[in-house]
């Protein structure tokens, strides 16, 4: 089971559609690059199978991942709503994407 560590729903908007993704991770200590490409995008020419940046094998329980999956699936059309309004557009700030193993925590 592969869990989502930030609602698919929500980095789309970011990094592309599924699998046709495009993503970074940099390491601040080295500056090392990491480069995540969806199996569909065109800068994808290796045939090496990576682990997504924004997801996790087995992070949450079946249970905790199915409600967390309603939750989303019930969210998200508010927040594409609410973030595309210019009325609530100064509710929304720039993302910074953490570790999915650094604490994070999201104002609603």
């Amino acid at each position: 089971m592969n869990s989502h560590i930030i609602p698919a729903g929500l980095l789309k908007r970011s990094i592309g559609k599924r699998n046709k993704e495009e993503a970074y991770k940099i390491e601040g200590s080295t500056a090392k690059v990491e480069s995540y490409f969806g199996r569909e995008n065109l800068k994808n020419t290796s045939e090496e199978i990576k682990q997504d940046l924004h997801a996790r094998n087995y992070y949450f329980c079946p249970i905790c991942e199915t409600k967390l999956g309603e939750l989303e699936g019930k969210l998200n059309p508010l927040f594409s709503e609410k973030s595309n309004n210019e009325k609530y557009k100064s509710q929304f700030l720039p993302c910074q994407v953490l570790s999915p193993d650094t604490s994070m925590s999201l104002r609603l």
